[in-house]
């Protein structure tokens, strides 16, 4: 259903296909977004993380249900937490 596609910070880095039918060009397509599991977050992120993420938009993912978390987010969160810069709650 999803793969792993690469890696940011030790985390997995997933792919979800989709199908999807496009109302204007009245074709079936498909597309993909990529996640990360929270399941997964190291303990020592997670509470900081978690308070970051409030108010975020998070995908949908069969399986994971509020769980999957935009590999984007994930991303910007992990390098301004490892190069020292601040976020809004710190």
């Amino acid at each position: 259903m999803y793969k792993v596609i690469e890696k940011i910070g030790d985390m997995n880095v997933y792919q979800y296909d989709y199908d999807y039918f496009d109302a204007d060009t009245n074709e079936n397509k498909q597309s993909f977004i990529t996640f990360v599991d929270f399941n997964e977050v190291p303990e020592n992120y997670k509470e900081d993380f978690s308070k970051w993420l409030y108010g975020q938009t998070m995908p949908m993912i069969p399986g994971l249900e509020r769980n999957a978390v935009y590999s984007w987010d994930w991303e910007r969160y992990y390098k301004m937490k490892t190069r020292g810069t601040p976020t809004y709650f710190d």
